[in-house]
């Protein structure tokens, strides 16, 4: 596998980042009109779920200018719990953490060779399809289906 770099847009990057940080304006106003009563005192600001969209698409439509690492933080600051993972055979992928837990009981009753096995087999409860060689491509298959 050749390793190649993406050419990162400033621009892009602090767009983002601005919309990111305008939302969370909003959300900690709201947050903060909680009164003594664990109540909210104002509605919702319509302008958290407006933001949001906004922010999906513009990193779906800017993906290929934006660095890994922002995108990540930008999806986590929208409640998304995107997770990289290696499988140590090379191959990446992005999941969101519901999507790799295992039931704790469910292992339990399975003897280590077993579990081993399991590991080896499942990578992850991830399928195959959504293993690539870069993290980059694992990003862009979540980006496409988020």
């Amino acid at each position: 596998m050749k390793l190649e770099f993406t050419t990162i847009s400033y621009f892009n990057t602090q767009h983002l980042v601005d919309l990111v940080n305008e939302r969370n304006s909003f959300l900690d106003k709201y947050h903060n009109s909680v009164d003594e009563n664990f109540n909210y005192t104002i509605d919702e600001p319509k302008e958290i779920e407006e933001i949001k969209n906004e922010i999906i698409e513009y990193i779906k439509e800017h993906k290929d200018t934006l660095a890994v690492d922002v995108i990540l933080e930008a999806l986590t600051n929208l409640g998304d719990e995107p997770s990289v993972l290696y499988n140590g055979e090379g191959l990446f992928c992005i999941a969101s953490l519901s999507e790799t837990y295992v039931d704790e009981s469910f292992l339990d009753e399975m003897s280590e060779d077993a579990y081993d096995r399991y590991l080896d087999e499942t990578d992850h409860n991830i399928p195959v399809e959504r293993w690539y060689e870069t993290v980059r491509e694992a990003l862009d298959y979540y980006i496409k289906n988020y």
